[in-house]
């Protein structure tokens, strides 16, 4: 059996959740005598724009879309991409599957389902995020608030046009007479003027195209995803929230994410070492919607004495650098938490085993948190927010501890609760060991057989 999966994004560029578990299903399927490749979009200025490039990671065959939006014209259908189509048939002429497997179509193209089905080809999509209902894909608004849904797009245009209030381009005759002196500016006082209306009417116009195509999206995006031969999902929360936005249920199977044997191996027997200080962890990138901040406002303030605190990971995302700067300068004015920065899959037993308990103060629903179940597998309690995909695998005092989502008072007060030596041995005593990749690509692969006998048949 050979499956061909797409992905927005894959290693080594991008190290997440999505990209592990794309890696860990690939080398399953191969240790199993099939055969998996990746077909992904890259930033690679130096490559021709859509140039399709073949090569191999650790083993996997990948096929990487080149897509750097340089002489980007403004498309109020992002989603949609013809050129990325075509490279992506030329994957499926060279790798011939059997089946493809999406993983994510952002940056790609939703046509790419179709295209895969015109060939006859079975597609399974897993749903690791919200990006189908939204845009963004953590359903959250500008302001921080939790969305309730796209109620047929007109949620996303009051979004998009909260974000663009600070987005748009700005104009300073000022700054351009300082820099070019009187003299000069009087004499390019026409281009001055077509410079402004570009700014201004230009982008209004941009502006507008998009509002006017986020219902379209929204519609297109339901039939796309109703078209897919089957969805898989690996939290129960995730599939409510699609049923509420007009996915049926039973067109889902619920397949809960895996960590690796060697992790559950490596936890077996190890007991928790002593330590002289309380150790709390965050692992995770340092994005916004991730909650860093809200963490570390949260030890701060919260009297913790005794704990210290160790962050793990980073952010390579240029659009998060201001938010990567600030937590820098946080951290700075504390003696009590340090900055251990990135690591490679295959210490993250290292890493838990330096933690008493892990926090994950993400702010968005977050749907199967893999850093979760990474700590659940090394026995580690975990105290996170109270929505979605952590509310679904923390049960309060039973595992671990539940806060209110961005309230940095309220998780203060659950860090001082669970540094007490009997509550936190219950939460450990309640913790049940997660899936083993294992488990779960054999689950994937009973779908993938599933599917294809209905096709030969």
């Amino acid at each position: 059996m050979r499956v061909l999966m797409t992905a927005h994004t894959f290693y080594p560029a991008s190290k997440g959740g999505m990209e592990n578990h794309i890696f860990g299903l690939a080398h399953y399927l191969r240790a199993q005598g099939h055969q998996a490749g990746v077909f992904y979009r890259v930033h690679a200025p130096d490559e021709h724009q859509y140039a399709l490039v073949e090569g191999e990671w650790e083993g996997i065959p990948v096929f990487k879309i080149v897509h750097n939006y340089i002489f980007y014209r403004p498309n109020p259908y992002p989603f949609y991409d013809r050129q990325v189509e075509k490279r992506f048939l030329q994957a499926l002429d060279r790798f011939r599957p059997d089946l493809v497997h999406v993983h994510h179509l952002g940056n790609l193209s939703t046509s790419l389902v179709g295209a895969a089905q015109r060939r006859g080809l079975p597609v399974v999509w897993t749903l690791h995020d919200f990006w189908p209902l939204c845009p963004l894909s953590q359903m959250l608004t500008p302001d921080g608030r939790l969305c309730p849904g796209p109620d047929g797009g007109l949620r996303c245009v009051e979004c998009l046009w909260l974000r663009s209030l600070e987005r748009e381009p700005s104009f300073s005759l000022r700054a351009r007479v300082r820099d070019l002196g009187v003299r000069e500016s009087i004499k390019r006082l026409p281009r001055f003027a077509r410079d402004f209306l570009a700014a201004k009417l230009g982008y209004k116009s941009m502006l507008g195209n998009k509002l006017l195509a986020l219902p379209a999206r929204d519609e297109h995006m339901r039939r796309t995803v109703l078209s897919t031969d089957q969805l898989l999902s690996p939290s129960r929360f995730l599939i409510q929230k699609f049923q509420e936005w007009g996915i049926p249920s039973s067109r889902f199977i619920y397949v809960q994410n895996g960590v690796p044997a060697s992790l559950l191996a490596a936890a077996h027997g190890a007991g928790f070492p002593s330590r002289e200080q309380f150790t709390f962890g965050f692992v995770g990138s340092h994005h916004p919607f991730k909650g860093l901040h809200v963490l570390l406002d949260a030890f701060s303030q919260g009297r913790l004495p005794g704990a210290v605190l160790k962050i793990w990971g980073g952010s390579s995302s240029p659009q998060y650098q201001e938010y990567g700067a600030s937590i820098r300068e946080l951290v700075g004015a504390s003696e009590a938490v340090t900055l251990e920065g990135v690591f490679p899959p295959e210490r993250v037993a290292d890493v838990l085993r330096q933690v008493d308990v892990l926090v994950v103060p993400s702010t968005w629903y977050e749907n199967n948190p893999l850093t979760i179940l990474e700590a659940f597998a090394m026995g580690v309690p975990v105290i996170a927010g109270n929505v979605g995909g952590m509310a679904e695998l923390v049960r309060d005092e039973e595992n671990g501890l539940l806060f209110e989502v961005g309230n940095s008072v309220d998780l203060a007060d659950k860090m001082r609760r669970i540094m007490d030596p009997k509550l936190l041995e219950r939460c450990r005593a309640g913790i049940r060991p997660p899936h083993s990749v294992e488990e779960m690509g054999a689950e994937i692969a009973a779908v993938y057989e599933r599917l294809l006998e209905g096709r030969r048949a």
